[in-house]
């Protein structure tokens, strides 16, 4: 069996565009949530999910940070919500 050298240039080539398919997948998954939750806002008077409603209970799951995550629940307090 014979040795066969890596090819850095092309193994950098397929991660590099992995990622660009991910990264495309990851934004229209994230264009399609923002849409169904800006609907799910729309009917907030017969569903009880305003906007604000929707920030406070997606907002944590989407903008996530570590150091929330390590902080536990304590670090939740200084978490605000901005209506305008």
């Amino acid at each position: 069996m014979k040795h066969c050298p890596l090819n850095l240039s092309r193994i950098s080539h397929v991660i590099n565009e992995f990622n660009s398919i991910i990264f495309f997948f990851f934004c229209r998954t994230l264009e399609y949530l923002s849409r169904h939750l800006y609907r799910v806002s729309l009917r907030g008077g017969d569903t009880g999910m305003t906007a604000k409603n929707v920030a406070i209970v997606w907002a944590p799951n989407l903008l996530r940070s570590k150091s929330l995550e390590l902080g536990g629940v304590a670090a939740l307090q200084g978490v605000g919500v901005q209506v305008r």
